[in-house]
């Protein structure tokens, strides 16, 4: 359960290429199988989740809420809308490519001999996946029994509503992706 992966270092801002690091941790434009190297793990520091319940009255409010901490994970996908050459659909973060020297940019240049090769599985489609999930939350209300003795037909009545999924806390480079 672990990445083993070429170290991706960024676009030289200078040159226009991009750059990774060789086994021994020095730079290169061309990487090998060989320079491959442990990046990153599956498997999470540690997990869990929370749950709680408030009760005012005759309102009660429940939240449930899950969580993973230390994970990475591999966002594959990039490898095709970064593909300068490709076919498939593009990320706009490729908008973002090297023209002039000085410049910190996102891809390489248009003229770099690491154009064909920016794309390719590397520590660049490596994220954190650390994240909290707001699982379900549910408010309530308990109507009065004396409300609702007077029906006869029933002992106790609530009423309530719940969202679930309601919101993920995460990378903002996890845009887009269900960690």
């Amino acid at each position: 359960n672990t990445f083993f992966l070429v170290r991706y270092v960024g676009v030289n801002p200078q040159t226009g290429d991009a750059e990774w690091l060789d086994r021994n941790g020095n730079i290169t434009i061309a990487p090998t199988a060989n320079d491959r190297v442990i990046v990153g793990d599956a498997n999470p520091d540690f997990t869990g989740g929370i749950t709680n319940s408030f009760r005012y009255k005759n309102f009660d409010l429940n939240v449930f809420a899950n969580f993973s901490y230390g994970n990475d994970i591999l966002i594959d996908g990039l490898r095709f809308t970064d593909n300068m050459n490709g076919f498939y659909n593009k990320s706009t973060n490729l908008l973002d490519f090297w023209t002039t020297p000085g410049q910190n940019a996102y891809a390489p240049s248009m003229s770099s001999p690491t154009l064909a090769t920016f794309h390719q599985r590397s520590t660049a489609q490596l994220r954190d996946g650390s994240f909290l999930r707001i699982n379900n939350v549910t408010l309530g209300y308990n109507l009065p029994k004396d409300f609702i003795g007077k029906t006869k037909i029933f002992d106790s009545a609530r009423i309530y509503f719940t969202a679930t999924n309601l919101y993920t806390f995460k990378a903002d480079d996890l845009d887009g992706i269900d960690p």
